[in-house]
């Protein structure tokens, strides 16, 4: 084998001797190996957000994390690979947070680059991962927490459906331009319009935009119409829209 997952440690324990041993959620920030006189290093976190909200507001949310994190976790693993030939992948000890979060990661290069089913990724790194869930979004800090839904294992099947549609060109963690690129169109369609696409060209889900317009951060769009519909809207109502 080239790849081994040992979450809760920070060492391989033989459980593929020879392999580098990496943190998974490092992945999603640090080029590995890449020259920087050749090409930057993604400009990634490894740690979950939501666009123009500080992370307090968050509440009890840890993730999953966004898709410009998986596509660089993906691309950085590919360059591990080919580097050291073997890799072992670790979380923090005693975090299920991180452990869920680098589960999805994990499943992610596997079923984009690997091309496994959703369900072969189940069946080889485990129920145990596979049935870790994550809070609500925005879910509050100071209330009782609420029923956890969204497991590990449906993230693996939403990037498989999108792998086998063709809405995520998987071919595109073998490239640090294609990588980069995407990652840089992902974040610019969150930072200026607190938007994603669901499916490429076709469907795509966003905040409400008055929200977004309103939104004193200086990346975001400034009205929801051009500014001669704007006047017009403002003479025929108590107060402007932006």
């Amino acid at each position: 084998g080239r790849l081994a997952w040992q979450p809760g440690s920070k060492e391989a324990s033989g459980v593929l001797p020879g392999a580098d041993v990496v943190s998974a959620l490092g992945l999603c920030r640090t080029a590995w190996a890449r020259d920087e006189e050749h090409g930057q290093p993604a400009a990634v976190s490894n740690s979950y957000s939501v666009p123009h909200y500080p992370r307090e507001t968050l509440g009890r949310a840890f993730g999953p994390l966004a898709l410009d994190q998986i596509l660089c976790f993906c691309r950085n693993l590919e360059d591990g690979l080919s580097k050291f030939g073997k890799v072992c992948l670790t979380t923090p000890p005693g975090s299920q947070d991180d452990r869920a979060n680098a589960a999805v990661l994990l499943g992610a290069y596997l079923v984009l680059r690997e091309r496994w089913t959703a369900k072969e990724v189940v069946a080889a790194v485990g129920l145990a991962d596979a049935n870790l869930r994550f809070v609500c979004s925005f879910a509050s800090a100071g209330l009782p927490e609420p029923p956890r839904v969204l497991r590990v294992s449906d993230c693996w099947a939403g990037l498989a459906l999108a792998g086998a549609q063709g809405w995520i060109q998987a071919d595109c963690v073998c490239s640090d331009f294609q990588v980069d690129w995407a990652c840089t169109r992902h974040r610019l369609l969150a930072d200026c319009c607190d938007a994603g696409w669901l499916i490429p060209a076709q469907v795509m889900v966003s905040a409400d935009p008055v929200t977004v317009a309103r939104d004193p951060n200086p990346n975001t769009f400034g009205s929801v119409f051009p500014p001669q519909v704007e006047r017009t809207i403002s003479k025929h109502t108590d107060c402007s829209i932006s």
